[in-house]
């Protein structure tokens, strides 16, 4: 590795943001927060770490959606992201045979991203 190109990368992280998610997004499941977690991430620079709170629980039922960004980093911290929706039975359908649900939507879309480092300490669950 060339010096001028650590040098780069020592600097790049040193003005690394940390963006924690605002306390007025509600957590917990009375309340789907999907169209308030989604216009953060919308919000957080490039090269930013987007911290969730300790162990926290966030009802979702759409998709949270990072699109052309560049070196986001999720850090879940033990948060659960939660669909609680029930998904529509298939079993009827030709092409589903024998199938009660189908899963039909992510709940993460990273599109288009570059140099992601992957969410850590996230769970995602779904159904009741």
């Amino acid at each position: 590795m060339k010096p001028a190109f650590l040098a780069s990368l020592l600097v790049a992280t040193l003005h690394a943001e940390t963006l924690s998610v605002p306390a007025t997004i509600a957590t917990g499941l009375e309340k789907g927060v999907t169209a308030e977690l989604n216009e953060f991430l919308k919000s957080a620079p490039d090269g930013s770490t987007i911290a969730f709170p300790e162990k926290a629980i966030y009802r979702i039922e759409g998709t949270l959606h990072l699109k052309d960004r560049k070196g986001i980093t999720i850090d879940g911290k033990g948060t659960t992201i939660r669909a609680t929706d029930p998904l529509p039975d298939y079993g009827k359908k030709d092409n589903y045979s024998g199938w009660k649900t189908v899963r039909t939507r992510s709940q993460w879309l990273v599109e288009n991203c570059q140099e992601m480092v992957a969410a850590r300490n996230l769970l995602l669950t779904g159904g009741p």
